[in-house]
């Protein structure tokens, strides 16, 4: 991770490999230095080389002055549509251009915040968080791992002095990084070298580092808890199924008590219902949902909110063994409702509807629950938008909010209640899937049911930004780290109502 940090020299000011410029597509000039002949001369130089400002597009111009080796000119697009969720990308490809010319060193200036209609903090928040979080690579398992990034470091210049309130805002950021470097380790370690078990070894680690009390309840525990959902999902593999709790107190007064939940299929084969095998190739990244909430805990110390917060996570791993579950099929879960599993490859709404109904039993007020959960997602929304479903208005709302300001995208489904016909069974309380047309919704649905109605609940269905098979622009192929920065900011929030 490179280490950025804030300067109040401009880049045409501090030494650095590479420094940055912005310009808006519908604007003459680029802006970002106060050395005005410099800039009309790169704007003359970048007009000549069709650039146009264009959201990321850039040009480079080798200028070998005494400040800067190379100046980067990158385009924001139009003024009037830019927001928190391009200036991440914009950050990323700043990060991915300096990399592509071996820069060391890299200084921009701070992102306008009345184009972002947002707080100054913000801003400095959100460029940390994106310039640190873009240089993260994943290449433990290569004999010859790639070379080394050159660039090391990143400073952005803001105006004026570097008061408590600016150093916060970027220690955040740094906090923010953290907890997605932490959620990429998890998701893109293969499905065989992190089982259930090797997962709750890492978060109890994670909660010694960080302070957090850390509770794991292996095969015994679930028994006792009457956790057949889990059971049933984990049965057909050789590697047993845990289910981790992880808890922060504050040390103050407590102002609101949540729980973050979260789906661990550390690998889902489909089960007896199993997946072609190119639909299998990613499916390492159905502990997403799990890999986020243990990334959002494992800064939530630092942070300092005044919230009671606890994470669970149901993990398991989802395979056809001769002990699997079998379509038709029923399990009881500890809520002592039953469900009747037509279908095992929809075993992410199984493991978190024991995982709700223990997070409930600990008497919070509102609960998150994170999952990979339904491909119908995907086919509503598309992979770089994340689906909400939730019984309060507010809590969505909330959480609505918080990914706008965090620069993720999301958009509300809703919750049917003709929908909820179809999730009944002729034999037992409920079965595991519903017709084919909503399918997100009908998982949703499902969950709502293991959900205490005294409970604020909401349900993040992560599928579609959560992994890239193939890489996007500004970002590596693997796990992107959604929903963390949706997540840290909710709980921001939380504290803040």
């Amino acid at each position: 991770m490179i280490d950025v940090r804030l300067s109040s020299r401009f880049p045409s000011e501090r030494p650095a490999d590479v420094a940055v410029l912005f310009q808006f597509s519908e604007e003459a000039r680029p802006w970002g230095s106060t050395d005005s002949r410099l800039v009309q001369r790169i704007g003359r130089l970048a007009r000549g080389d069709s650039f146009r400002g264009r959201r990321g597009q850039s040009f480079l111009w080798h200028a070998g002055t005494r400040v800067a080796k190379r100046w980067l000119l990158i385009g924001l697009g139009d003024r009037q549509s830019w927001d928190v969720q391009q200036l991440r990308q914009v950050c990323a490809i700043v990060v991915q251009r300096c990399r592509q010319i071996g820069a060391r060193s890299v200084s921009l200036p701070l992102a306008d915040p009345r184009a972002l209609d947002t707080a100054e903090s913000a801003v400095i928040e959100r460029m940390v968080a994106a310039l640190a979080s873009a240089s993260l690579r994943f290449d433990k398992y290569r004999s010859k791992p790639e070379k080394a990034d050159a660039l090391k470091r990143a400073s952005i210049h803001v105006p004026g002095k570097l008061s408590s309130s600016r150093r916060g805002a970027s220690e955040r950021g740094k906090l923010e990084a953290r907890a997605i470097q932490f959620t990429q380790e998890l998701v893109n370690e293969p499905g065989g070298a992190l089982p259930p078990r090797e997962l709750a070894m890492r978060a109890q680690r994670m909660a010694r580092r960080t302070g957090l009390t850390c509770r794991v309840l292996d095969e015994a525990g679930l028994k006792r808890q009457g956790m057949g959902a889990i059971l049933g999902v984990g049965a057909g593999s050789s590697q047993p199924p845990r289910l981790i709790h992880l808890s922060y107190r504050p040390k103050g007064r407590v102002r609101s008590k949540v729980a973050l939940v979260g789906k661990g299929i550390t690998f889902d084969s489909g089960g007896l219902s199993l997946k072609p095998a190119t639909s299998m190739e990613d499916m390492k990244s159905d502990k997403a949902g799990a890999a986020a909430v243990l990334g959002a805990m494992s800064v939530v110390p630092a942070l300092g909110l005044p919230l009671e917060v606890h994470a669970v996570v149901a993990a398991a791993e989802n395979m056809p063994g001769g002990r699997a579950l079998k379509p038709g099929d029923v399990v009881r879960t500890c809520s002592g409702k039953t469900v009747e599993v037509l279908n095992t490859d929809a075993e992410g709404r199984l493991v978190l509807a024991d995982a709700l109904t223990y997070a409930a039993r600990l008497g919070v007020k509102e609960m998150v629950d994170v999952a990979t959960l339904t491909g119908a997602i995907m086919i509503a929304l598309g992979t770089k938008v994340f689906g909400v479903m939730g019984n309060r208005p507010e809590i969505v709302g909330r959480l609505r909010r918080a990914a706008a300001e965090a620069g993720e995208q999301v958009w509300e489904l809703p919750l049917v209640p003709a929908y909820r016909e179809q999730l009944k069974s002729s034999i037992a309380d409920l079965k595991n899937t519903g017709d084919r047309w909503g399918g997100a919704i009908f998982a949703g649905l499902f969950l709502e049911a293991f959900v205490d109605r005294s409970v604020s609940w909401a349900h993040l269905d992560i599928a579609g930004p959560a992994f890239s098979g193939k890489g996007r622009p500004g970002a590596p192929k693997g796990a992107s780290g959604t929903p963390v920065p949706t997540l840290l900011r909710y709980l921001e929030l939380t504290a803040e109502a």
